[in-house]
């Protein structure tokens, strides 16, 4: 994961060599007609400073064809050097509801340039406008959303509500502050978490032949949740490496991009200190690509169930679970390779199997929650 930051006029003189960020997002542009005066000079400081770097365009109205010919001449410089992105606001749009301009805005950029932009927009957009065409077209999102106003630096596990986004899949990035306060730089600033490595950066800008749309931070499951006990996990997968914590039923892994599940932590120490937990003991055993069966007995939460590193596929995982509260049960799926979700497993002290062995099929990502026995299937 890499922290973040975006800018605008506002932030004119900021020094990205001085101020702690892994990335800077640039406004360039607006409508048809402004260009943000201190952008240049902010991008060629950042990559002075080394940093990963995006610009972004706020739809001001014009005409979706006539501002993203505008943003593109402005940033000619900038292709396959940043991500480029579309901020989908309300104020000063008088566009905005209007998907299908959006999406105009967005193709064009695509046919003129050769990279696919990313768009921005607020957690509450995602679901009030019908965004189906987007996701077929396979954009990446960034949203925004914010617990409060209070003052905060970086955080890795910034809050979101949980009720999904709509019909995205998931977002790659989010803004979950406007009152960052990061040293070298005496105002508030957005911070922002994108949810992989330097690589899925560079293969949004367009810099490399991976695919431009990496969603790594997918919607939480409705329903899943029902416990509240905040079981939380993450997975390593192929070209991202360490993807975000997820919890109760989120998806760990991604889907839709041919891409291994590669490892998982689960963070048992944590959920041990839960009234009720205290006596969790779990084991886990995974059949991994040229290796065959590996077995962890009490894992922790440091331990890596898998491979990293050495591009190893996970094809089969069975969870045996004891010290469980009366009543609850541990459950689990897992999506394959051609063959999309299982169906759902219930751990118990004999163990339940998910996945494949001697088929060469890779597991691409895993559900993990703790459940009701009464609804066990």
């Amino acid at each position: 994961m890499l922290n973040g930051i975006d800018i605008a006029s506002y932030q004119a003189g900021i020094d990205l060599g001085a101020v702690p960020c892994d990335f800077a997002i640039i406004k360039a542009t607006q409508g048809t007609s402004y260009v943000n005066p201190d952008c240049d000079r902010a991008f060629q400081n950042g990559v002075a400073a080394g940093k990963k770097l995006g610009v972004y365009h706020y739809a001001g109205g014009g005409g979706a064809v006539a501002e993203a010919d505008f943003f593109i001449d402005q940033i000619q410089g900038y292709i396959g050097k940043a991500i480029l992105v579309l901020d989908w606001e309300a104020d000063q749009n008088p566009n905005f509801g209007n998907v299908a301009y959006a999406k105009e805005f967005m193709d064009r950029v695509t046919q003129k340039t050769g990279v696919k932009p990313m768009i921005y927009m607020s957690m509450s957009v995602t679901r009030q406008q019908d965004w189906s065409s987007l996701v077929a077209a396979n954009y990446g999102l960034w949203v925004a959303q914010y617990p409060d106003y209070n003052k905060t630096g970086y955080q890795t596990e910034p809050w979101i509500d949980g009720e999904g986004t709509g019909a995205w899949p998931g977002y790659a990035m989010l803004q979950y502050t406007s009152s960052g306060c990061l040293a070298n730089w005496g105002g508030c600033l957005d911070l922002d978490l994108f949810y992989g490595d330097t690589a899925a950066w560079d293969a949004y800008a367009g810099a490399t032949s991976a695919p431009t749309k990496i969603e790594v931070k997918p919607k939480q499951i409705p329903g899943m949740a029902k416990n509240k006990v905040g079981l939380k996990y993450a997975g390593h997968v192929q070209d991202i490496g360490d993807c975000s914590v997820v919890r109760d039923g989120q998806v760990a892994g991604t889907t839709g991009f041919s891409k291994r599940l590669e490892a998982i932590t689960v963070d048992v120490d944590v959920l041990r200190k839960v009234k009720g937990y205290e006596n969790l003991k779990m084991n886990v055993l995974v059949h991994v690509q040229d290796i065959g069966d590996k077995t962890y007995e009490n894992i922790k939460s440091t331990t890596v169930i898998g491979t990293k590193g050495e591009g190893r596929r996970l094809e089969g995982i069975e969870f045996e679970v004891t010290g469980l509260p009366t009543g609850r049960v541990l459950k689990f799926q897992v999506h394959e390779q051609d063959k999309g979700w299982s169906t759902i497993a219930t751990a118990s002290d004999i163990g339940a199997f998910r996945g494949s062995v001697g088929e060469s099929r890779r597991i691409e990502a895993i559900k993990i929650w703790i459940d009701d026995k009464s609804e066990a299937r």
